[in-house]
């Protein structure tokens, strides 16, 4: 999924004027992004390796603000509330479930001996890219209100990134097993998982490819830039060079 855009409220070079229910400019960001993959492979009687892989993607890139500026002026007996919001719900969940049975031969002497090795593997990806911020401002104009406010707020905001595996690979139940000490006799059965869920905040990457996202989980631990700039998720507040009474 990809959510690109701007959230906006907003009053340049405005004269307003408002009796005692007040003024109010709300930036609102509600949006829902949600990424499901699901991966199911079971094959219980082939000689072939069971592979599963399944992989989730959130790609967000939105800014929302709430600004007075270019010499407005607002004047109201009320409260005056400029408010930006960012509570946004995102969420990537991956789920990968690969299944191999060892199975047996069908005649003579080999009846109950394993005729090929089970080998599984699974693999789950799970990522949210979030790059944007929330910003409410008041720049160089005059604010006559009861009350004031300029808040930026993301305290509902939700970012989760999950990724569930299962790999199982065995014999037959039916079937002779011998341990590990003879290894040309063994089971020889094989179970790879691998999860991974990561949240970028921040990052100027590329979440598609794999390499953009392993250079950019170095940057995030090791503090460099191979894999992409930063671009800081910012939410603030600010009141400049305007006279408030």
């Amino acid at each position: 999924n990809a959510l690109t855009g701007n959230t906006t409220a907003s009053a340049n070079g405005a004269m307003i004027g408002a009796g005692g229910d007040g003024v109010s400019l709300d930036a609102r960001d509600d949006s829902s992004l949600t990424a499901i993959s699901n991966s199911t492979q079971m094959y219980p009687g082939t000689i072939f390796v069971s592979l599963s892989t399944a992989r989730s993607l959130n790609d967000v890139a939105r800014t929302t603000k709430a600004s007075i500026a270019g010499g407005s002026e607002v004047t109201t007996t009320g409260d005056l509330d400029v408010l930006a919001t960012g509570n946004a719900f995102v969420s990537a969940r991956t789920e990968a479930i690969s299944l191999k049975v060892k199975s047996i031969s069908d005649s003579g002497w080999r009846a109950f001996m394993p005729t090929s090795s089970a080998k599984a593997v699974a693999a789950t990806l799970s990522v949210n890219s979030i790059r944007g911020g929330v910003e409410a401002s008041v720049a160089g104009s005059s604010l006559d209100a009861g009350n004031v406010t300029v808040a930026a707020r993301t305290d509902q905001a939700t970012i989760d990134a999950t990724s569930e595996v299962s790999a199982t690979a065995q014999t037959a139940e039916d079937a002779i097993s011998f341990g590990l000490d003879k290894p040309l006799l063994g089971n020889n059965n094989l179970s790879v998982g691998l999860a991974l869920a990561m949240n970028f905040v921040g990052w100027d990457i590329d979440a598609t490819e794999a390499a953009g996202l392993t250079l950019a989980t170095i940057d995030a631990i090791l503090g460099t830039s191979f894999g992409g700039g930063k671009l800081p998720w910012l939410v603030k507040a600010s009141v400049k060079d305007t006279p408030v009474t």
